[in-house]
């Protein structure tokens, strides 16, 4: 973990595509910062994340920075959390979920339980400017399916991994 924060969280260097795609999306609207969506580049790319799953309720520009970071990668963007998700990955789990928005009409525990499907390995981002998915970080941390969370103010990250002890960090950008 200690990797993970100070060589992608903490990390200042930019890529060389992050000016361009900066200036191609400086007057979109979007929930999260640059730099938050440079964090998510990084992890796509230096995780070598094969399959995502967005959870947005507009056109989100994390689809725009995760092909940018990755043209294999299967991502499957949708507006409701149900069991409607047409594309599921060819491994059968997504390796990283991002939380942008969220329509929650049902129950926080039964919305853990959908998201995190039980694999060795898993990655959550949450935009916690978003009052749903703030609500729904309190009850990811409480659930024994989650091994690790940051904290970074603005938003969560999660990780499910059978190997690694329960831990909480604050880490903020």
């Amino acid at each position: 973990m200690f990797r993970f924060i100070t060589r992608l969280v903490e990390e200042r260097t930019p890529y060389y595509t992050f000016p361009s795609l900066r200036a191609e999306y400086a007057n979109t609207p979007t929930n999260w910062s640059f730099r938050e969506l440079e964090l998510i580049f990084r992890i796509v790319d230096q995780m070598h994340i094969r399959s995502c799953l967005l959870l947005a309720k507009d056109p989100s520009l994390v689809e725009k920075y995760v092909r940018a970071a990755s043209s294999k990668i299967e991502l499957e963007q949708v507006q409701h959390l149900d069991n409607s998700i047409e594309k599921k990955p060819s491994s059968g789990f997504f390796d990283l979920i991002v939380l942008e928005d969220l329509n929650l009409a049902s129950d926080q525990a039964s919305i853990c339980d959908s998201l995190l499907s039980k694999s060795d390995e898993q990655m959550l981002v949450i935009n916690l400017r978003s009052e749903s998915c703030f609500s729904l970080w309190g009850h990811l941390l409480e659930s024994p399916d989650i091994s690790v969370s940051i904290d970074l103010g603005r938003i969560g990250m999660a990780f499910t991994h059978s190997r690694l002890h329960k831990r909480h960090y604050n880490a903020f950008i």
